[in-house]
């Protein structure tokens, strides 16, 4: 049965698709920003939105500190 799938899986990367992407394709949706700001753990709904509205990457906005921070200028310093 292992085989069978190796198989099936090698074929269609031979043929140039990726079945990986194709199923992870399936599955995602987009969360929207209205689900998001129902969530109702604060720290988590934060983390989110920080990404979600200043385009910062997962690792980027959690390794932020305050020193980086200006909410006065409305600024962030991401180095």
């Amino acid at each position: 049965m292992a085989r069978k799938e190796a198989q099936k899986l090698l074929g269609q990367i031979a043929t140039g698709k990726d079945p990986v992407a194709e199923k992870r394709a399936e599955k995602m949706r987009q969360i929207t920003l209205n689900e998001v700001q129902q969530l109702q753990n604060d720290v988590f709904r934060d983390y989110l939105l920080l990404i979600l509205l200043t385009g910062l990457r997962r690792q980027e906005a959690a390794t932020l500190r305050w020193d980086q921070v200006d909410l006065n200028a409305k600024n962030l310093n991401c180095t």
